[in-house]
């Protein structure tokens, strides 16, 4: 499929043109929430090559984008074994760009930049403890906005209260334009982050020293937390697909600073790691590979209208024999009530 310019198909006519050409929607497709309409569907030709991709795709990715700006990019890729097209939606449309898997690759990774490469930097941690870190350089960059007339400040006052405030005030107003909640957005399955622990964790590694709840940034990690406040784009990717039989669930993240790309797996068992420009293009081929088949999507059953019994009345009377006139109430010959 070449690259073309945008495509927009009526959400309501999607399931029935695939009907009418042989194609179901599979289980990944149905995360659209498609319904079949009941319409008269003309189709267009530009529909043709891209239906596949929409209604059978092998690899389901939501992508987030945060900008230097503060601007975001919310989109999704779909995939199916050759090809691959952003799909976005508004209330009655899905717009879709058809695209070759590598140019959504290369696209993807080009709103990072490339970066020279520096020695591995790599730290494993929980989830948890991944969003602590991020809500730890959102408090501090909080408090730099707010002291915006001192830019030379470098000492801060953190503590578990501050960090975790921080973070819950920004997630529950769905503001990902803060590391943290952009972070925890990603997570396929909710869950609550444990500062406390997740604190004492991130101190046992090194990074921070934290006693009586009060947080300071250990010397180790000061460049680590000055790269981050100097966030340029941060990119999300959450992949769903089939491998042997089960569906997998896969989330990560990269944020471009200074000097560096950083790779955050979204997974409990998390890694905060520095990547160079092939490495996170390769990261990003992965979440959006193609998986197995996946079956068809789950529809509820349609409930056919229940047959009313005939109640069957009887030709000829119990009592006398004699054949009843249709319609009649009582027998004619010796006057039973018909049953």
């Amino acid at each position: 499929m070449s690259n073309q310019q945008s495509i927009r198909i009526p959400k309501d006519v999607i399931v029935q043109v695939g009907n009418d050409l042989g194609m179901e929607v599979n289980r990944l497709a149905s995360y659209f929430g498609l319904e079949e309409g009941t319409s008269k569907v003309k189709i267009d030709k530009s529909w043709m090559e891209i239906l596949p991709v929409l209604l059978q795709p092998l690899n389901f990715s939501g992508v987030k984008v945060l900008f230097a700006d503060d601007s975001l990019l919310f989109t999704n890729v779909l995939r199916d074994e050759k090809d691959a097209a952003f799909v976005g939606s508004d209330s009655e449309d899905l717009v879709v760009v058809p695209m070759s898997p590598d140019t959504v690759m290369h696209q993807l990774a080009s709103y990072l930049g490339e970066v020279e490469t520096t020695p591995r930097v790599k730290q494993e941690l929980s989830l948890d403890a991944t969003i602590a870190l991020l809500a730890i350089v959102d408090t501090i960059r909080r408090i730099k906005l707010k002291n915006i007339l001192d830019p030379n400040q470098t000492t801060f006052d953190l503590d578990l209260d501050s960090v975790k405030d921080e973070f819950t005030q920004a997630r529950d107003a769905k503001d990902v334009r803060w590391l943290a909640p952009f972070m925890s957005d990603l997570r396929w399955f909710a869950n609550e982050v444990d500062f406390n622990k997740s604190l004492n964790e991130l101190a046992n590694l090194g990074v921070i020293q934290y006693k009586n709840k009060k947080i300071e940034i250990d010397d180790k990690a000061i460049v680590l937390f000055d790269e981050l406040l100097n966030r340029k784009t941060m990119l999300g990717i959450r992949s769903v697909f089939y491998h042997e039989g089960t569906l997998n669930y896969l989330a990560l993240a990269f944020i471009r600073t200074e000097n560096y790309i950083w790779y955050l797996n979204g997974t409990e068992k998390s890694c905060v790691m520095n990547l160079n420009y092939e490495e996170l293009k390769g990261l990003i081929a992965m979440m959006l590979a193609p998986g197995e088949i996946p079956p068809q999507a789950i529809q509820a059953p349609v409930r056919k209208p229940e047959k009313k019994e005939e109640v069957i009345k009887p030709r000829f009377c119990r009592n006398c024999g004699e054949k009843f006139n249709e319609g009649a109430k009582f027998c004619k010959s010796c006057g039973a009530k018909i049953a």
